[in-house]
């Protein structure tokens, strides 16, 4: 299986530096769908905040509706959809849109698996929306979507990294530093 070959450019520094903006996007997808769905079953919001706090790296507060399980499952099915939708484009993108690949892969693909990993293990411990559906929802189908979508997204990504358009036909010449993966 031939792997991206990915070549790094010196300019590639400012994209380690946007990681807080790749965060704060993530963070707004994640407590965006809480608030959305909360909304949708007729909660009001009382609180919303994507930046860090003594609650944690963003949290939504609402009160009233008729809230069910959606509302803690929501940010891990937005996952899923945005998996998909970055998968495609990641897909399609010629080699030579390389910063736009980087960009759809980092928020639509990598914040995925990360997002919803870094909610599975903490649930596993306990803490968060995914031990808050362990309480509402029976165990074995919680463990069981959890274990098919990380593994899909990480098969995803592997096939992105193999068979993409960027994977085939690598990046442009003229770079400062390459490192092959």
């Amino acid at each position: 299986m031939r792997l991206l070959r990915l070549e790094l450019r010196a300019t590639d520094f400012w994209w380690a530096v946007a990681a807080p903006f790749y965060v704060t996007i993530g963070t707004i997808r994640h407590e965006g769908s809480h608030a959305l769905t909360a909304i949708a079953q007729g909660a009001r919001i009382l609180d919303f905040s994507v930046l860090p706090s003594k609650v944690g790296w963003g949290y939504v507060n609402f009160v009233g509706g008729n809230p069910t399980w959606l509302v803690s499952a929501a940010p891990y099915l937005c996952d899923l959809v945005t998996f998909a939708i970055g998968f495609a484009l990641c897909m399609r993108l010629p080699p030579r849109r390389r910063s736009l690949f980087i960009n759809v892969a980092g928020i639509g693909v990598v914040s995925a698996l990360v997002n919803s990993a870094n909610a599975y293990v903490g649930g596993l411990r306990g803490r968060g929306d995914v031990a808050g559906l362990l309480d509402r929802v029976p165990a074995p189908w919680v463990h069981g979507d959890f274990v098919l979508t990380l593994t899909t997204y990480l098969i995803g990504i592997l096939v992105i990294l193999s068979r993409s358009p960027m994977a085939a036909g690598g990046s442009d010449p003229g770079n400062d530093l390459a490192i092959s993966t």
